[in-house]
């Protein structure tokens, strides 16, 4: 059966996103002066007593214990405050929260730094028991001109598992389109997401010289007693 395009009498339509994903992206003001901070001391730091004994042995990555957001240093308060501040607003914004709502949340988050190293990545995955997943990029690598999606923030689309794609639903415009979704990760480059979707940071090639470093957190929301 051929479809020509024409209906004698078409009936209207209405179309909703009904499973759309939100991810919204920011340079913060003082990124650079922060990420001057934030990178020796992070570096430094990338050493055993460090490290997240869940997170695996892998030369091509580090991965911190979850407590940085507990660290007494003052760029470290700051980076805090402003990945709070940046997924309340985005929470609140998408919520629809008035300010009195706004007032009566409260943020519990968790926050590591990692290093990405020449020929390392971090493999997919997703964060249980979170409403939200921040990425900051704090340096970023030197990727050569044919890889310069090297280091990228990958996400992937969920529906692609069971979705069956024809000439039909292919190429649908976004936000309806299938398929998965890449980020750039330049210093500053703050990504927030969704903490269920499943995500991984692109490897480094070898020939890579400095090794990426980020802070990921992730975030939940409570009322505040008696709200």
């Amino acid at each position: 059966m051929a479809y020509n395009g024409a209906v004698s009498a078409p009936a209207p339509l209405r179309i909703a996103p009904i499973f759309a994903a939100p991810f919204a992206s920011a340079v913060p003001a003082g990124a650079a002066e922060l990420n001057a901070e934030l990178a020796p001391l992070l570096i430094a730091r990338a050493t055993e007593a460090w490290r997240d004994p869940a997170a695996p042995l892998d030369p091509g990555r580090f991965e911190s214990r979850p407590d940085l957001f507990q660290w007494p240093e003052p760029a470290v308060a700051r980076l805090r405050e402003m990945l709070l501040e940046h997924v309340g607003r985005v929470a609140a914004e998408l919520s629809g929260f008035g300010a009195a709502e706004a007032a009566a949340l409260r943020l519990q988050a968790k926050a590591w730094f990692g290093l990405v190293r020449p020929g390392g990545a971090v493999p997919a995955r997703q964060h249980a028991m979170a409403s939200w997943c921040a990425l900051y990029c704090v340096q970023s690598t030197d990727a050569p001109a044919e890889r310069l999606d090297a280091g990228s923030l990958r996400l992937y689309d969920p529906r692609l598992g069971n979705a069956y794609l024809d000439a039909g639903n292919g190429r649908l415009r976004m936000p309806y389109g299938h398929g998965h979704f890449g980020a750039r990760q330049s210093p500053g480059q703050l990504s927030i997401f969704p903490a269920h979707l499943l995500h991984e940071i692109a490897p480094l090639p070898e020939s890579c010289t400095r090794p990426l470093v980020y802070v990921g957190a992730t975030f939940r929301f409570a009322l505040a007693e008696g709200a």
